[in-house]
């Protein structure tokens, strides 16, 4: 059966929680995530740099076809459309995953803090 694209970058989320090391496994992912890169959007963008940050390297991104320049682009192209939770993802994941210069760094920062008041515990 087909995914849609929730159901695909969750499952590649919790796979890359799960413990379990499969490259074939993580190539097949990264591969069905850049077909649908285009239309990845929020929660779900944030769950592939998630995934993608836990379990593949710059390296093996940049040999996927330049997906990870691929997914940086969608990534900080995204950012102002996206809720507290996907962009705490970025925040958390982007570092470790792409080389942010320092002005991409400022503009997630610029993001976040739109949102700081909403995230106040309560």
């Amino acid at each position: 059966p087909i995914l849609s694209n929730s159901q695909l970058s969750f499952s590649f989320f919790l796979f890359s929680t799960s413990g379990l090391r499969d490259e074939a496994l993580v190539r097949r992912y990264i591969f069905e995530c850049s077909g649908r890169l285009h239309q990845l959007r929020g929660q779900d963008l944030s769950n592939v740099l998630l995934a993608c940050s836990r379990i593949a390297t710059p390296d093996m991104l940049a040999d996927m076809g330049g997906f990870g320049d691929a997914l940086k682009q969608r990534v900080f192209g995204q950012l102002e459309n996206m809720d507290r939770a996907p962009l705490l993802g970025v925040y958390l994941a982007a570092p470790n995953i792409f080389s942010v210069s320092q002005e991409e760094a400022l503009h997630l920062m610029d993001v976040m803090s739109d949102h700081l008041p909403q995230m106040d515990a309560p």
